[in-house]
């Protein structure tokens, strides 16, 4: 009986994958994770699925969205205008200037910088600019006259001379001139002796002299015919047509010529944050001529004011730095004003006597990058943000980098937002491209959803919002808006088969999947480097089944593998059917 000579059965296995990670785009990479992708999401993690679909609110006016606050309804600019919630709100007098702002809260109050408005979200009638500026003209009217007072504005009446009034009368004022600065004394019959009085006061009138300025505001005064009140003070209190500051007037006087300005003025800043119910912001650069590098603090309660310097707890507070280079962004964290160059971190410890501390933490390229600003959000307890070593993690002491996924890639110009445990960042790529990126916290992965330029972000309850460069405004997880069309997603794995030298077939794919009715899922195969994708099958979505697919055998090194998806799906499963070849 003859024998035939049999062909060996080339040895198989089976390389299964039922836990699909996020992101990676490092040249080698785990199992588990995707060299590139897009419209995905961690929702459904261990599954592989696709991000949930947004909802479109509306298109800005003219494509100018101009920024978002989440207070108890989402607020924003659109064009110039403010709406709280879908409504428009009327600001009399009140520009607001074209461009990207910063929108701060304080309470019930909105902060528009750099235009320095405000807006009462409770009260609508509550609004204006922070800053505040007076001019009167002294040859209108009964001009500016000038007189020593008390603080309720009661004139009085004093002698001043470089030596006391003989046979003075008891409560008689004496203005004592011999020092280098004037000094109001008060006789007492009882002690025969001048008291000194420790806080005097000028009271200031005019017509409408008093239209915004209130007590306590921090003014700077200039034009004025007495020359020692061209200066900065502090207004104790204000009347009818009439101010009253602190300061000593050996004369009673009325200025008929010139002009008086008074002015509450506002800092320029680059960054600006809400603390412990004062606004902190800094600035770098050259104002009015010198260069400055300073960090600013309002008074406490007060927006408005921050030129208020009385030797108090709640005061306004300044402080220049030496540490080097621009501020690039600022947050609260954790109850402690938070300011960053890419180089170091600034930290201020408010104290409640006023002696607030700073304290800075040289970080060598671990700060936030020019430009990305807008990419700080909380999450939970910890800081994010891009830096220009990549995306940070900041709990108080030195950051984390927590994009090493991301590989050699570089982001820049982030803007981002947080939900539920989700830090969402909109940033550009070094090859000029934009990517919404979505860091998942607690499982420590990345994803991609889309090519999506952000520019602002802000969340309201369980609900993310932002605009993008187009002008319109989203709803991250759909809740309200128009939806978007069912999306197409995919998912490019990294290198299969580098962990064998030898060579090998794929003969098929068991996907265990729910896929929609109808909906379609398709497989692209890369052999052994080649830049082109080579189309290996699909199969039609009829439910939660197990969907094999028989691939043309082709002998290969190694492959990439490439999953496309239409609408809702979820995938379970990958079955790899490998056969193993010779090393030749």
């Amino acid at each position: 009986m003859p024998y035939y000579p049999k062909h060996s059965v080339l040895p198989t296995s089976r390389d299964t994958l039922d836990t699909f990670g996020g992101l990676d785009m490092r040249e080698r990479i785990e199992r588990a994770s995707f060299a590139d992708m897009r419209n995905l999401s961690s929702l459904s993690y261990p599954l592989l699925a696709p991000r949930r679909r947004r909802g479109k609110l509306r298109m800005m006016q003219n494509q100018h969205p101009g920024g978002l606050i989440g207070k108890d309804t989402l607020c924003f600019i659109d064009n110039g205008e403010l709406y709280i919630g879908q409504t428009k709100k009327t600001l009399s007098g009140v520009t607001i200037s074209s461009g990207q702002k910063q929108l701060v809260g304080m309470g019930a109050y909105i902060c528009i910088f750099p235009d320095g408005i405000f807006f009462n979200t409770e009260d609508d009638s509550d609004y204006g600019y922070m800053a505040a500026e007076m001019k009167i003209d002294a040859g209108t009217g009964s001009g500016i006259s000038y007189m020593l007072c008390s603080r309720d504005g009661e004139s009085l009446s004093a002698t001043a001379s470089a030596t006391a009034p003989e046979e003075p009368e008891d409560g008689q004022y004496w203005i004592d001139t011999s020092g280098d600065t004037d000094t109001l004394k008060r006789y007492s019959a009882i002690y025969k002796d001048w008291t000194d009085i420790a806080s005097s006061y000028i009271k200031i009138s005019a017509s409408g002299i008093d239209d915004g300025i209130n007590a306590g505001d921090g003014i700077t005064i200039s034009g004025s015919s007495v020359p020692e009140l061209n200066s900065s003070f502090v207004v104790t209190e204000t009347g009818e047509d009439c101010i009253i500051v602190p300061g000593v007037l050996r004369e009673v006087s009325t200025q008929r010529q010139g002009t008086l300005t008074l002015a509450r003025k506002l800092p320029q800043m680059d960054y600006v944050c809400e603390c412990g119910n004062r606004l902190w912001g800094c600035k770098y650069g050259t104002v009015d001529g010198e260069t400055v590098n300073v960090l600013y603090a309002s008074a406490l309660g007060d927006f408005k004011n921050w030129n208020r310097f009385e030797g108090a707890a709640g005061d306004s507070w300044w402080a220049s730095r030496g540490s080097d280079g621009a501020w690039t962004g600022c947050a609260n964290y954790l109850g402690h004003p938070t300011f960053f160059k890419e180089n170091c971190i600034e930290v201020i410890y408010p104290s409640e006597s006023g002696a607030h501390r700073v304290v800075t933490t040289e970080v060598g390229g671990l700060g936030v990058a020019r430009g990305s600003a807008a990419s700080l959000a909380m999450v939970g307890s910890v800081l994010y943000y891009l830096s220009p070593s990549g995306v940070c993690a900041y709990t108080g002491t030195l950051p984390q980098v927590v994009s090493a996924a991301f590989g050699t890639e570089h982001f820049s110009h982030g803007v981002a937002g947080e939900l539920v445990g989700r830090y969402y960042l909109s940033a550009m790529n070094s090859a000029g491209e934009w990517r919404m990126l979505v860091y998942d916290t607690s499982r420590l992965i990345w994803h991609i959803e889309d090519e999506t330029q952000a520019t602002a972000f802000a969340r309201v309850g369980n609900e993310l919002y932002f605009t993008d460069a187009a002008g319109n405004l989203w709803t991250v997880t759909g809740s309200s808006g128009a939806k978007e069309a069912p999306l197409t997603w995919y998912a490019e794995s990294g290198v299969i088969g580098y962990y064998t030298p030898d060579r090998k077939y794929l003969s098929r794919f068991n996907i265990r999947a729910e896929i929609d009715i109808g909906e379609r899922l398709e497989v692209w195969l890369c052999y052994d480097g080649d830049p082109e994708w080579v189309f290996a099958g699909s199969v039609t979505g009829n439910g939660m089944r197990t969907y094999t697919l028989a691939v043309p055998p082709r002998r290969c090194d190694h492959m990439r593998m490439r999953i496309v998806g239409e609408g809702d799906c979820r995938v379970w499963q990958i079955d790899n059917i490998l056969a193993k070849g010779s090393d030749i």
